[in-house]
């Protein structure tokens, strides 16, 4: 019987050969860097994500610092949730500004609407909501209002979100920026690397000058904007994603098969399965489940490893308010439905190298418990 792994990543041999063809092209054009793989990317990421203006970078963290350094965040406080990734308070560090850390929404585990409404105050500078599993929360619609009301920029964490919708929009449309990570185990990847996208030209034309060090978009050699950096990316990352979007949404189907799959082995049990909302589709990053109550994570945890069955990391199982690094920035909040939450979901193997039956034998096991 095959092993079912935390992760796996196949190519075809039609793929890579592709990619090795691709490969060929830019050592005959001598340009290892943002040249034609790099623009081909960002001419495709745009078109598949239904936003016009697109830049490829170095990570997902890349992409979220850019955007902020972009607002111009600096020397104030940009307001995130604590259940993501310590990428994203890392991003808002080192654009200078300080992380202001709320509690989550219990649906979809994204930033409260009510934490950000209580907590709007004028050194506010940007907002961040956060896609969490690949699903976008319907209380985005909320966080949007607010934050027009109050003329403070929306950025979306859509690192886990490549192909996620809400009532047609797609991620990274809701805000003025939508920052994708393409790292290895993500919907797509480019082994490392990210995407900034945006529907606002005068945001993107900033955004293109502060990628490479704040340079004049008409003369590069003339530095005007403060606050950039190198936030470049090579030719073979570049024509790897490429590749990559040409399966993209094949393989965003077959996620989505085998979250019907949880679902429908655990319907009837008392194991919630996190699934789309009326006017959502998500990706499924991650299959997100939480547990019956009298049923501890470490529990789960033993009794599948001893059927040989692993569960991938958690979104999130040590939140921001957790995490020793940010304690300077916690100051006594209450963070009740992060705390269960994190403390209880589990989120078993969802990708696309699985098979049915896969998830046909992770549901069994988690029904005898």
């Amino acid at each position: 019987m095959k092993k079912i792994g935390v992760f796996d990543i196949h190519f075809s041999e039609e793929e890579r050969k592709l990619f090795y063809s691709y490969c060929d092209q830019i050592f005959e054009e001598a340009y290892l860097t943002n040249h034609t793989f790099v623009k081909k990317f960002e001419k495709e990421f745009s078109t598949f994500s239904k936003i016009p203006y697109s830049l490829l970078v170095p990570s997902g963290t890349a992409a979220l610092e850019l955007a902020l350094k972009t607002i111009d965040v600096k020397g104030k406080k940009v307001i995130l949730p604590t259940n993501t990734f310590i990428a994203t308070a890392v991003a808002v560090i080192n654009a200078g500004a300080t992380p202001l850390i709320l509690d989550i929404e219990n649906q979809y585990f994204s930033l409260s609407p009510e934490q950000l409404k209580n907590n709007i105050e004028e050194e506010v500078a940007a907002v961040i909501t956060v896609h969490i599993g690949g699903h976008i929360s319907p209380s985005i619609k909320e966080i949007q209002k607010i934050c027009k009301e109050n003329n403070i920029p929306l950025i979306e964490d859509c690192a886990h979100a490549h192909g996620a919708s809400l009532d047609g929009a797609s991620a990274g449309s809701f805000g003025v920026a939508g920052c994708f990570s393409h790292f290895l185990t993500k919907i797509m990847t480019t082994g490392e690397g990210g995407s900034l996208i945006s529907n606002n030209q005068d945001f993107f034309q900033k955004a293109i000058s502060l990628r490479r060090f704040g340079h004049k978009l008409d003369n590069p050699l003339i530095h005007e904007l403060p606050g950039g950096g190198n936030y470049k990316v090579s030719e073979f990352q570049a024509a790897l994603g490429v590749v990559e979007l040409k399966r993209i949404q094949s393989r965003i189907d077959k996620r989505r098969e085998l979250a019907k799959a949880y679902k429908k082995n655990l319907d009837g049990t008392n194991w919630k399965v996190i699934t789309d909302s009326q006017d959502s589709k998500g990706s499924y990053y991650k299959q997100i489940i939480i547990p019956p109550e009298e049923i501890s994570r470490t529990e789960i945890e033993s009794i599948l490893t001893k059927a040989q069955i692993p569960l991938t990391g958690g979104v999130y199982n040590h939140p921001l308010h957790q995490q020793p690094v940010m304690r300077d920035y916690v100051q006594g909040q209450s963070f009740s439905v992060a705390d269960d939450f994190c403390s209880r979901h589990i989120c078993p193997p969802c990708y696309p190298e699985l098979e049915l039956k896969d998830i046909d034998l992770i549901c069994e096991t988690l029904r005898k418990l």
